[in-house]
C-alpha cells in the first residue's frame, strides 16, 4: 500500500486495474491520512462544496491536484 497510488488516482493518467483494487481494499482512515499529508505538502488542494443527493443537500471535500508551481 501506498499514498502514491491514491496521488496517481487523482491525476488525468488512466487507472489500471491493480491500482483501482488496491484503493477499494484501503481504509477510509489510510485515505484520509495520505490526503491530509498532500494537502499539507500543497500537492493536492481540498474545497468544501455543496453536494445534493435523494437524502437532500449536505458539505463534502472535493481534492484534486494542485496546479503545478513553475
Amino acid at each position: 500500500m501506498s499514498c502514491q497510488t491514491i496521488l496517481d488516482v487523482l491525476s488525468d493518467k488512466p487507472i489500471t486495474s491493480a491500482e483501482i483494487e488496491a484503493i477499494t481494499n484501503y481504509k477510509r482512515s489510510y485515505i484520509s491520512a495520505c490526503l491530509a499529508r498532500y494537502v499539507k505538502a500543497g500537492k493536492v488542494t481540498k474545497v468544501k462544496v455543496e453536494s445534493t443527493n435523494k437524502l437532500g443537500p449536505r458539505m463534502i471535500y472535493v481534492f484534486t491536484l494542485a496546479p503545478v508551481q513553475q
